[in-house]
C-alpha cells in the first residue's frame, strides 16, 4: 500500500525538492478524471513494494492544484502530462514517465543505480 503524500503547496514542493539530496521521491500527476490516471494510479498500487522511508510518494490531484501542477513542469523542465511520474534525487528529475510507461520496475531501477 502506498502511503500517499498529497501535494498541495510550492512550500510543500520547496521541501520535498530539499528533501531528495537525503532521499529520493516521486510526484504522481493524477486526473481524477482520466480513465488513463486511474489506471496508472491501480498499477502503481498494486505493484508497490517500497516502505515509506525508503521512497516517499507525493499524489497531485491536478485539477485540484493546476497552478502547483504547472509550477511543477517549470521546476523540473518537465513536460506536462496527466498521468506523469516524475522521480526526483538531489533536487533534479531523473526520470519522468507518462499514461502506459509508469510502472513500479523503472521506480525500482531508478532506486538501485
Amino acid at each position: 500500500m502506498i502511503s500517499w503524500i498529497p501535494l498541495e503547496s510550492v512550500d510543500q514542493l520547496q521541501q520535498l525538492i530539499d528533501d531528495s539530496a537525503i532521499s529520493p521521491c516521486i510526484i504522481f500527476k493524477h486526473s481524477t478524471a482520466c480513465s488513463g490516471s486511474a489506471m496508472a494510479l491501480f498499477r502503481l498500487e498494486e505493484d508497490w513494494s517500497f516502505s515509506p522511508d525508503e521512497l516517499r510518494a507525493y499524489k497531485l490531484d491536478v485539477l485540484q492544484q493546476r497552478e502547483l501542477s504547472a509550477q511543477i513542469a517549470d521546476a523540473f523542465a518537465a513536460h506536462h502530462e496527466s498521468p506523469q511520474l516524475l522521480f526526483i534525487q538531489d533536487g533534479e528529475c531523473e526520470l519522468e514517465l507518462s499514461h502506459l510507461e509508469i510502472n513500479v520496475a523503472e521506480i525500482k531501477e531508478m532506486l538501485c543505480e
